[in-house]
């Protein structure tokens, strides 16, 4: 859009770009630059005008709005569209009904406020307006990419991490599967969902969600996460780009799904080197009941080896189970 690259033009510099220059440069009317300057100012941007000098950017909402994103991003073709969504259910499940009806391989869609989101098991998440990033994408996985629900969860969880700590200076790790972490505290959910067809059981779409909590503070979350989640206002103590993290994901997403076809163990190696879980003694879940075990590892499709006391072993799966530290969250 024609939007999107005059302001890519407008962020590459602190200094003035005159409208001829952009006419120029992407092969358009100085009145059609002038009118996307007149959209960007409606949404938000501070773009300010001199006679004879141009246009020079002065301030951009934190609102990651499609031509905001677009701007930072890196990967190229990867992500074919980009929704902004003022409120939504959940975005997972808006994507699915945009995946049912056709939507393309790589389409993001990106909230400002969630009125029903979702983690694992139907737990609700916490999705306040502005506070955080509430992000989903939608795959569309060729023969190439066989992985398991869990490894591709898996997958996502490690270019979540990487995005962050692209933008923060934090370490985040994985609570297996789907929960990162810094410190003892969650700094973002993750829930994957995953469509089939045929009898031969083929994958015909993936929907991965996740939800950062961004500007959060302490008082901000109900009082039962108080203590048990973080975000990266609180972790950082300075203003964090909601929009360069959008960006950020989507690259981190667009290396993922590329490793997916060509290396898939670099990924999995990464997981397990980000773990926060192997090697503690965790609860393993199912319904009501829970059983003391301890986590010994991680397996190629990213399954999570326990030891139960009794010396047997299992082979844990996403969606299967859940499980929490057998002294906390952790």
């Amino acid at each position: 859009m024609l939007k999107e690259s005059v302001l890519r033009l407008l962020i590459g510099t602190e200094d003035y770009v005159s409208g001829e220059r952009m006419s120029e440069t992407l092969g358009v009317s100085r009145a059609a630059v002038w009118k996307s300057i007149r959209n960007l100012r409606e949404a938000g941007y501070e773009i300010e005008a001199k006679t004879n000098r141009g246009y020079r950017l002065l301030d951009v909402p934190d609102t990651p709005l499609p031509e905001s994103v677009r701007s930072f991003l890196t990967s190229g073709t990867f992500c074919s569209e980009i929704i902004y969504l003022d409120e939504v259910d959940s975005t997972n499940s808006y994507l699915k009904c945009q995946a049912a009806s056709g939507a393309a391989h790589g389409t993001v869609a990106i909230a400002e406020t969630q009125t029903g989101g979702r983690g694992r098991q139907g737990r609700g998440f916490v999705s306040d307006p502005g506070k955080g990033l509430f992000f989903s994408i939608l795959l569309r996985p060729d023969a190439a990419v066989t992985h398991s629900i869990t490894a591709l969860t898996a997958f996502a969880a490690v270019a979540v991490c990487e995005a962050v700590a692209a933008v923060a200076p934090v370490e985040p790790r994985v609570k297996w599967v789907n929960d990162i972490l810094v410190g003892d505290r969650k700094l973002v959910g993750i829930l994957s969902e995953m469509s089939m067809v045929g009898e031969m059981g083929q994958v015909d779409y993936v929907v991965i969600g996740a939800g950062i909590n961004v500007h959060y503070t302490e008082t901000d979350f109900p009082p039962e996460l108080r203590g048990r989640a973080t975000s990266l206002a609180m972790l950082t103590d300075r203003p964090i780009s909601r929009i360069k993290l959008a960006a950020t994901m989507i690259d981190a997403f667009a290396r993922m799904y590329d490793a997916c076809r060509t290396e898939p163990e670099i990924y999995v190696e990464r997981y397990r080197a980000l773990s926060a879980t192997v090697g503690r003694e965790i609860l393993v879940i199912r319904g009501e009941e829970s059983r003391p075990a301890y986590a010994t590892g991680i397996r190629s499709d990213c399954g999570l080896v326990v030891r139960y006391p009794d010396g047997t072993e299992e082979v844990l799966h996403y969606g299967e189970t859940s499980i929490r530290g057998e002294r906390g969250y952790v």
